[in-house]
């Protein structure tokens, strides 16, 4: 057995603090940063009205993909221990300057999301006292209370924040069981049946489908970025992404199966294309009822709450591993003496998101249409390209590393086959962004979204590049 590659300075300049995350606490970190209910509710409906009643193994399809992403992914993580997980990878497995330009690209999109799920958490809280209470307060309030809320614990222990989307996340879990155990005890709207599994459902918009099936697994590859934090993190790492992937993916299918199944096969289409907005909310309220689909509602914000913690979370992390590294400011990797907190990543964090809402929000943007959807659209993409990218250093970093245990089935086979799979993702996603934006191309917004990501991707390499020539002369 070969030792694992530790790829962080020494350890007066780390001080994240050690061996606080188990495997249940990183996983919850991923999955609650997915955000099941949001997904659910929001986006699953979306895909049944362009994909139809095969949504549900869009999921799985996706779930396959990342599974393999996960092969690769977790083997490499058992030599390279890094916060700045995409960064660390691409470096070590390709290049340190397409790893600057790497990490500079995922960490913009982790706070692309994270600014816009401010915004959209805020909305569904206004929008949840307005259904409920009859009351209402502009969603900017709220906004505002999220926004100081998930500085204060981005600022504690990492376990504090483990602790709070772990229950967040099973009421999440809870809450859309709930609906999906009546469906299918009352079979539904026409009966229990498997058609969602069958390939031959798949229609001329599964492409569309598949735009959001992909989009949904956001963030299954943040368990690396806690390895600095996590026990054990050869054990740890693997655990939690292997867990992460299988759930989500599983559940995911499961609940948009009975989803189908409650307004049935024939009807789930027309209902999702007239209504997606209330799809999930009208079948909880037909089979549970009222206050349950009142309660989903109230689930809906702290699900998103949930969400963007995690989120905050991992774009602090690539915030401390860059500015570790001399990539940013090296003032970013200052961490809290008793937390073990990066304290200064998480201010940089905090002042990107009320930036952009403040300014959003200023200029009157809708907090749901024009701030969340956009820029996590922007996100979801720069994410999933940086994924193929580190799955496409693991096949490098084994060939560099022939010695070092891993079977050729996690070194080339499977890394192979999903960077081929996620880069067919990216460019499905790019030339459909439309969807994810709400704007048809072509379209001054959706280029201004995507070509800062592309700017900073190549510019930021070259900017290493040149830097590494440079020390390289001396």
């Amino acid at each position: 057995m070969t030792a694992s590659r530790d790829t962080r300075p020494a350890q007066a300049e780390t001080g994240l603090a050690k061996n606080r995350l188990g495997t249940s606490h990183v996983a919850f970190f991923v999955v609650a940063a997915a955000g099941p209910l949001l997904l659910m509710a929001g986006v699953a409906p979306i895909g049944i009205a362009f994909g139809g009643i095969a949504t549900p193994l869009g999921f799985l399809i996706a779930g396959m993909v990342f599974a393999l992403f996960a092969v690769g992914y977790v083997a490499m993580s058992r030599h390279v221990h890094n916060a700045g997980a995409f960064y660390a990878f691409v470096r070590e497995g390709i290049s340190r300057p397409l790893g600057v330009g790497s990490g500079l690209t995922v960490l913009t999109a982790y706070n692309l999301i994270a600014a816009g799920q401010v915004a959209a958490t805020g909305f569904f809280a206004q929008q949840a006292l307005l259904a409920i209470a009859d009351v209402d307060v502009p969603w900017w309030v709220f906004a505002i209370i999220v926004w100081l809320l998930i500085g204060w614990l981005g600022s504690r222990t990492i376990t504090l924040s483990a602790q709070v989307l772990g229950f967040f996340l099973s009421l999440e879990v809870i809450i859309l069981l709930i609906l999906a155990v009546p469906v299918l005890l009352q079979g539904g709207a026409s009966g229990i049946s498997v058609g969602s599994f069958n390939p031959a459902n798949l229609t001329g918009g599964t492409g569309a489908m598949l735009v959001f099936a992909f989009g949904a697994f956001l963030g299954c590859e943040a368990t690396v970025v806690y390895s600095e934090e996590a026990r054990e993190p050869r054990r740890t790492i693997p655990r939690a992404t292997y867990a992460a992937v299988a759930f989500l993916g599983l559940f995911y299918a499961f609940i948009c199966w009975t989803i189908v199944i409650a307004y049935g096969e024939q009807s789930v289409v027309e209902a999702a294309t007239n209504d997606p907005v209330n799809l999930v909310f009208s079948a909880m309220e037909s089979y549970v009822g009222t206050p349950a689909a009142d309660m989903m509602l109230v689930l809906l914000c702290t699900g998103t709450f949930a969400s963007t913690l995690g989120f905050h979370n991992e774009a602090v992390r690539y915030f401390f591993a860059l500015g570790r590294e001399g990539v940013l400011p090296r003032a970013l990797r200052h961490v809290h003496p008793g937390s073990g907190s990066p304290r200064t990543a998480v201010a940089a964090q905090s002042a990107f998101s009320a930036l952009f809402v403040i300014l959003l929000g200023a200029l009157g943007a809708d907090p749901y249409l024009q701030i969340f959807i956009p820029l996590a659209g922007a996100g979801v993409v720069g994410i999933i390209a940086m994924q193929a990218f580190a799955s496409a250093s693991v096949v490098g970093f084994f060939r560099r590393n022939p010695d070092l245990e891993a079977t050729s089935w996690a070194r080339a086979i499977a890394p192979g086959i999903s960077t081929v799979c996620l880069t067919a993702a990216v460019v499905l996603m790019v030339t459909r962004f439309e969807l994810l934006t709400g704007v048809p191309w072509p379209n001054w917004v959706n280029f201004a979204l995507l070509l800062p990501l592309l700017a900073i991707l190549i510019g930021g390499t070259v900017w290493a590049r040149l830097g590494w020539r440079a020390e390289v002369e001396k």
